[in-house]
């Protein structure tokens, strides 16, 4: 049986997964949440009808999901970090998105 310091040079060590951050789950939630609600009180205002203003709500979940997706097709983004990461991108993005629109809409009333 070979010890373990004569391990050959050609053998491959393969790393375990990387592990998720404690950070990371909670605050691609948060941001889902909070864009979530603001798509809904937005679509609630715009539109009379309640099945609209879910749509609206479900909106950054639904985006996340398959911007999620897509990057599946590549292999380094099919670990559980690099989803959740992806994820949080995908929300930060939309959240900037959601500020420039409200910073937008209170210029244009003022």
């Amino acid at each position: 049986m070979p010890s373990p310091q004569n391990t050959s040079v050609t053998e491959a060590i393969k790393p375990g997964p990387t592990p998720i951050p404690l950070w990371l789950k909670p605050l691609a939630i948060a941001l889902t949440l909070l864009l979530c609600g603001y798509q809904y009180l937005r679509a609630s205002a715009t539109f009379a009808d309640t099945a609209a203003a879910l749509g609206g709500a479900l909106t950054p979940l639904i985006l996340g999901l398959l911007v999620v997706l897509l990057f599946q097709i590549g292999k380094r983004f099919r670990s559980g970090r690099a989803r959740w990461q992806i994820f949080l991108a995908v929300q930060a993005v939309m959240l900037v998105s959601a500020i420039s629109t409200i910073l937008t809409t209170a210029a244009a009333s003022a």
